[in-house]
């Protein structure tokens, strides 16, 4: 079947010949030679091939390409033929921007609040747009800080919205917090909740397609190769199948991502095609500054575009010397003049207006700012020596930096062999297969890629740069976890404990916070966290345990609390719990909570990852805090190490990237 139509690329109305064949689900495109729309076909649409000059035609005659149908293409289409005549795809996130849409469907939100809790609660005005922006487009993210109350306008939109079949994705620490909110504000809509993990068994098990989901931290499916993105965008589409109304919410506490390139498979997920570019290696590209590597194997990213005063060419400053001038105002030998470059990350967002909602804490609340502290603890002479000789004894800077966090936390961990157990690899058969590249033999390959008959391409920084099609071979091999035993090891890890001045200051913090009654305490490891569980339990404080084990109350004396009333207690059961401590791991226990019982935070120590640092602060600092006592943000410093963790953490460095050098200038004039 042919579909004759124009595109109107620019100024010009292009004809164009949209042939489908007869399965429907490929479409070729015949136009004549037009350099914009090539560009088009070329970055936007995914899938697309080049099939050469059609057939008959001399061969600077019409071109002929070939594109799948899928959901990312078809948007495509329609916004180019749209401009012909019909409606775009784009019109409803317009409107979500159109004021004249905007406010009656903030007033409708207004009063539905009302109907149903009266005057005794307070919808703010950034949640009253939040949901009105919801309705009017029935699929997108909603990129608001963390604290400014997403949960209760994502209930509000799921009621208001007619529909009653949800399903609501999240991690665990976030789902308690979803089962707080719901049992305060008891919806009228009752969605299956489930963690990304049960979301991929969801999907590979092809259950009921629900009406509406709703992906709460979705920065979790951030890459488009990991297992939890693949299972949400095939979830996504299969709404998006359906004959009947649906929606699709995603909410990010991350309206700033440390990469912008965080945001595309976001977005594709809410709207395939709403960004232009047809794959993430193609955002790159247009957000970046790269330069040829490894012998132009790859490009290695200079910078983002981030600024007009970056060049277009080589990345540097204008104030750099590469673009620096002989006295006849011409660039020195070596140099090239300056070319201003464009602010492609802030225009991003210009980009995904409409689709993306972002509200920033400080344009939304009047909350105090967070005050932080650095206490610098003095350590003993042995325990330098200690730390120096980790240093000094160490080839690699991660396993360094993890053996002078145990250090400052006091204690060590040890292994002992305690037996056998079945090898987890081959369950026991001493070998198993594997999937490899004819090519390359001796690489390892993922499962996951021979699934997809894909081969991800990296530089020597470990980041993506490309990707291609490739059929795998597989093969029979010995186990290389058991060495075709069909067992290993089994160890018992025991923590050796030493003297901490750590534990002495956190005494003296529960005894300041003994009137409030809680206490929030975030510590890297599992024996910190029993560790600060101990000081706690001994100063007569219960304790609210969140870490790899899960969730568990550790009273003094009496009966443990159920886990599903642990943060009801903990934010409102005071007489029940006079003195309650949240002590976790910031993985496990700083997302998607409510801590706000407490005005301060402390952190024993850090772990490795710097999102989980940002998460986890904001547990005191949001919607429901003491605007009187302030949120207060303690760091114990006991070695010149957890400063280095705590400064790369805050510049949001990679510390599994960190080098010996780095350690070594931290210790050499200890």
């Amino acid at each position: 079947m042919n579909v004759e139509t124009k595109f109107k690329i620019g100024r010009r109305m292009v004809p164009v010949t949209l042939e489908y064949n007869d399965d429907h689900d490929k479409i070729k495109l015949h136009f004549r030679f037009n350099r914009p729309l090539l560009d088009i076909v070329k970055t936007s649409f995914e899938g697309r091939r080049w099939l050469g000059p059609i057939p008959g035609q001399r061969t600077t005659g019409p071109k002929l390409w070939e594109i799948p149908v899928t959901q990312r293409n078809d948007f495509v289409l329609q916004h180019l033929q749209a401009r012909h005549g019909g409606e775009s795809p784009y019109s409803k996130y317009d409107h979500a921007t159109d004021e004249s849409y905007l406010k009656p469907t903030m007033k409708r939100v207004e009063e539905y609040f009302f109907s149903r809790y009266g005057d005794t609660e307070e919808l703010y005005k950034h949640q009253v747009e939040m949901v009105a922006h919801a309705l009017l487009t029935n699929d997108c993210l909603l990129a608001c800080e963390m604290g400014t109350g997403k949960t209760l306008a994502a209930l509000l939109y799921m009621e208001m919205s007619g529909l009653t079949d949800w399903v609501w994705v999240a991690p665990n620490s976030a789902l308690r917090a979803f089962y707080e909110e719901v049992d305060r504000w008891k919806p009228l809509v009752s969605p299956v909740p489930m963690t990304y993990d049960g979301l991929k068994k969801y999907v590979a098990r092809g259950r009921h397609i629900p009406q509406g989901v709703v992906f709460d931290e979705s920065v979790r499916i951030k890459t488009p190769t990991s297992q939890r993105s693949v299972a949400a965008r095939n979830l996504a589409n299969e709404l998006r199948r359906s004959e009947f109304d649906t929606a699709l919410l995603l909410l990010s506490g991350s309206p700033a991502p440390h990469s912008p390139l965080d945001w595309w498979h976001q977005c594709e997920v809410t709207q395939p095609g709403f960004l232009r570019e047809g794959n993430v290696f193609l955002f790159r590209e247009r957000l970046g500054i790269f330069e040829d590597a490894n012998e132009g194997a790859y490009k290695k990213h200079v910078t983002w575009r981030d600024t007009e005063e970056k060049c277009a060419t080589c990345g540097e400053l204008r104030t750099s010397e590469a673009h620096g001038l002989t006295p006849f105002g011409l660039p020195a030998p070596g140099n090239h003049s300056f070319i201003e470059g464009k602010d492609e990350v802030s225009f991003l967002y210009k980009r995904m207006k409409g689709l993306v909602l972002v509200k920033l804490k400080k344009d939304c609340l009047d909350l105090p700012d967070k005050v932080y502290e650095q206490r610098k603890l003095k350590p003993s002479r042995d325990t330098l020596m200690a730390a120096k000789l980790i240093v000094d004894t160490s080839s690699r800077a991660i396993e360094c930096l993890t053996g002078l966090r145990m250090l400052s936390d006091g204690f060590s961990y040890t292994q002992e062999e305690t037996g056998t157990k079945v090898c987890a690899l081959c369950n026991g058969k001493q070998e198993y297969p594997e999937f490899f590249d004819p090519d390359d033999p001796s690489e390892f390959v993922p499962d996951e890629w021979a699934n997809q008959g894909i081969k991800y391409l990296f530089n020597d920084d470990g980041d993506t740069i490309g990707e291609k099609e490739i059929v795998y071979s597989q093969r029979i091999v010995e186990c290389l976890n058991c060495g075709g035993a069909g067992s290993v090891p089994s160890y018992t890890r025991t923590a050796t404990l030493v003297e901490c001045p750590k534990d002495e200051e956190l005494r003296n913090d529960l005894d300041v916070h003994t009137e409030i009654g809680r206490l929030n305490i975030y510590a890297g490891f599992t024996a910190s966290v029993d560790r600060v569980v101990s000081v706690c339990n001994q100063q007569g404080w219960d304790v609210l345990r969140v870490d790899g084990r899960g969730w568990q109350h550790c009273p003094v004396l009496g009966e443990e609390i159920p886990n599903e009333k642990l943060l009801n207690v903990y934010q409102h059961g005071f007489d029940e719990c006079p003195r309650l401590a949240f002590v976790a791991q910031p993985g496990a226990g700083g997302e998607g909570l409510t801590l706000t019982a407490s005005p301060t935070t402390i952190y024993y120590s850090n772990d490795f990852n710097a999102s989980s640092r940002i998460q986890s602060e904001d547990r005191i600092h949001r919607i429901g805090m003491d605007i009187e006592r302030g949120a207060k943000i303690v760091d114990y410093l006991h070695l010149p190490s957890d400063l280095y963790v705590l400064t790369n953490l805050k510049q949001k460095k990679s510390l599994q990237r960190q080098t010996m050098t780095g350690l070594k200038e931290v210790y050499a004039n200890v």
